[in-house]
């Protein structure tokens, strides 16, 4: 989580300097993207563990 925060801030920042306010925008964009990719892909992982150590509990 915290490498998908540094990319999207780097994105941010990077596309701002660049490309101005259109650079902004998309950075934004993409920042979002990245970051509830992530969120997604933990819970998804998180899910499955959770399932996998409660099958074995029983």
């Amino acid at each position: 989580m915290l490498g998908a925060i540094v990319i999207a801030a780097l994105l941010l920042i990077g596309g701002t300097v660049l490309l101005g306010a259109f650079g902004f925008i998309a950075g934004l964009g993409t920042s979002l993207v990245i970051i509830v990719m992530a969120f997604v892909y933990q819970g998804l992982l998180s899910l499955i563990g959770g399932a996998i150590a409660g099958a074995i509990r029983r």
